[in-house]
């Protein structure tokens, strides 16, 4: 059984500009998550909204909770059914009776280690997100009372993924690997626009004293002993093979530059995260973006002078040869 909340429009309302009914919990049957059964109406407060649903079983089959939203008064609040998910559900304390208010997003699970103790996360939306609540008595919304957040992530939201060093989606291990290539492709590509460009309209000249390297492997990458191009200048084949030749010389960079800081970057996050488990866990809400914003500014004066003089040496030979441009 999966669950969600909609908000329906009349059948001639196709643009959906007029006003739609009131939010309701609808569900459907699926085993593979790929067919579903057809939707049907689970909750149904009108004129009131109801989102954010979820179940608490109690493991017998038969009795459950549900932590529900009050979208229209911004309140989350419980009910509790000993007859089933479709049997009579009771909003203990009456139909005005809340956990909290201001608040969204509930997460709820037993204790691990106290028989009967429930806990519920409740996203405070308008300030610092998730606080834990928890009761002896969870067949009750006013017998919650906050925990202690000593060591409970800050800024956590529901819907939010975890920003965690190695694991997936949200790895900052990964990320460092990718911003590394891909920063020196586009830098590389960047530098060569500009300099090529600065040189045709005067202010920055070619440096042109260095003399051209012997080895065979420098020649190759400094765009020296060119092959006859096969390609007609200007055709398609002719930009694909220009291209794919300067992203393959800025991959080999980013290689280098990986093995560089790659591991400094790990090392340095691992010191700043909160180790659980086999990973690191990273909650603070600009964690993520000071760590981009570092590895971005140090591999940018990195590469962007050697990328730029690169190109001055390379206008210089293309100079003394009389080739007129470089770099293809």
């Amino acid at each position: 059984m999966v669950f969600w909340a909609s908000k329906f429009y009349t059948a001639s309302d196709t643009k959906h500009t007029g006003t739609p009914s009131a939010i309701r919990i609808r569900y459907a049957y699926t085993s593979d998550f790929k067919t579903f059964s057809a939707p049907q109406t689970y909750i149904d407060r009108s004129p009131t909204n109801i989102i954010d649903l979820t179940i608490l079983p109690y493991g017998d089959g038969k009795s459950f909770l549900r932590f529900m939203k009050d979208e229209t008064l911004k309140t989350v609040f419980v009910e509790y059914s000993t007859s089933g998910l479709f049997g009579t559900w009771t909003r203990p304390g009456g139909s005005s009776a809340i956990i909290q208010s201001s608040v969204e997003g509930p997460a709820a699970y037993w204790d691990n280690q106290v028989s009967g103790k429930a806990h519920v996360l409740l996203d405070f939306y308008g300030g610092d997100g998730y606080h834990p609540y928890e009761t002896s008595n969870p067949q009750s919304n006013t017998g919650w009372t906050a925990s202690n957040m000593t060591n409970f992530p800050k800024n956590l939201r529901h819907g939010k993924f975890i920003d965690r060093l190695f694991q997936l989606p949200n790895t900052l291990a990964g990320d460092a690997a990718v911003t590394i290539i891909v920063q020196c492709i586009i830098t590389w590509l960047i530098e060569l626009i500009l300099v090529n460009r600065d040189i045709k309209s005067g202010p920055v000249q070619p440096i042109g004293f260095i003399p051209e390297p012997e080895n065979r492997v420098l020649r190759w990458y400094m765009f020296l002993d060119r092959k006859k191009e096969l390609n007609e200048p200007g055709s398609v084949g002719h930009w694909a093979f220009f291209l794919f030749s300067q992203v393959l010389r800025a991959f080999i960079v980013a290689v280098i530059s990986f093995c560089l800081l790659w591991g400094p970057c790990v090392g340095i996050l691992t010191a700043v995260g909160t180790k659980r488990g086999g990973d690191w866990y990273f909650t603070a809400k600009w964690a993520p973006q000071i760590f981009k914003l570092l590895l971005g500014g140090i591999l940018g004066l990195l590469t962007t002078p050697p990328f730029a003089v690169f190109w001055l040496v390379r206008a210089g030979w293309a100079l003394r040869t009389n080739e007129g441009h470089s770099g293809d």
